[in-house]
């Protein structure tokens, strides 16, 4: 009886340490503790690769011209350690291993509309001269062209680089004409000030002219 009592109770022991997958095969519950977090983790790994695959989108937005094309360009080969040839970081990873296209090939990207979506700080645009100061904080949302090369923006920042580079041509125009020999007395305070001199001059040459004169009529008085 003691046996039979023995062998129910490590019967019920095992059971209580078992289970019965789906497959009808009986595990220790310690082995399907395991292989779910196995599975979980699993599950996070292939997660955390996936989100860090770029997926395939359109993108879109204005064009560049020819100029700022070349601008990319250089940008791309000085910064080749850095960025890969879609100006992303080197080592990122595309969906269908290029962001220029889908798996069929239906839908499509520009090179350079990509790589303006993906650096909207535009790095291949020289920034502006120091002298000019920072740029305006509060800027429209439209989307222009810039004047002088650097590339598109605001409204509101087209009309502060005109205003700068206006200056920085009334000062460029004012520098040229102060250094002219022929710049008119009143043209700016650099020739202002050299009036003075001018006219110290030519009251000098009139009169060393009286003194001559005054000589003349001398001698002529002695014979």
């Amino acid at each position: 009886m003691l046996t039979v009592l023995a062998l129910l109770g490590a019967g019920a022991a095992l059971a209580a340490k078992t289970i019965v997958d789906e497959d009808g095969k009986r595990k220790s519950k310690r082995r399907e503790a395991l292989e779910r977090r196995r599975a979980t983790r699993d599950r996070a790994e292939s997660a955390v690769i996936k989100s860090d695959v770029v997926a395939f989108v359109v993108v879109e937005g204005p064009g560049m011209d020819f100029d700022e094309k070349n601008l990319v360009d250089a940008w791309l080969f000085a910064k080749r350690d850095e960025v890969n040839m879609f100006g992303d970081e080197r080592g990122t990873k595309y969906e269908f291993e290029t962001p220029l296209r889908d798996e069929d090939g239906g839908r499509k990207n520009d090179k350079y509309a990509w790589i303006a979506s993906r650096n909207p700080t535009k790095p291949w645009i020289a920034r502006y001269p120091k002298h000019w100061g920072r740029e305006p904080d509060a800027q429209t949302r439209d989307y222009v062209k810039l004047p002088g090369g650097y590339g598109f923006g605001s409204s509101t920042l087209k009309a502060w680089i005109e205003e700068k580079m206006a200056a920085d041509e009334a000062t460029k125009a004012m520098e040229i004409e102060a250094a002219s020999p022929h710049a008119s007395p009143h043209a700016s305070p650099a020739v202002k000030e050299a009036k003075p001199l001018e006219e110290t001059t030519r009251a000098e040459k009139e009169e060393a002219e009286e003194q001559a004169e005054e000589q003349a009529e001398d001698a002529a008085d002695a014979e």
